[in-house]
């Protein structure tokens, strides 16, 4: 949980592990199906509420630069 659990899910998609298909692709989709698309669709929630003037790509991409932002700070800060 936190942010310990986002820098092990870093940690292993740049590690070696991403070289073997057999361990990365598993790997990947459960991140994705845990982790980010949970986190996305509660952020699209947020966003809809907050700015329900937005079209559905814009909605989207707001939520991926969210992510991408709060991703940055938690795996290169001190």
């Amino acid at each position: 949980a936190g942010p310990q659990a986002c820098r092990l899910m870093f940690r292993e998609i740049f590690s070696g592990s991403s070289k073997d298909n057999e361990l990365y692709e598993p790997l990947v989709e459960v991140i994705v199906e845990e982790f980010v698309r949970p986190v996305h669709e509660s952020l699209s929630r947020v966003i809809r509420k907050i700015r329900p003037d937005l079209s559905s790509e814009e909605a989207s991409a707001s939520v991926r630069s969210l992510i991408g932002q709060c991703s940055f700070y938690v795996t290169h800060g001190p």
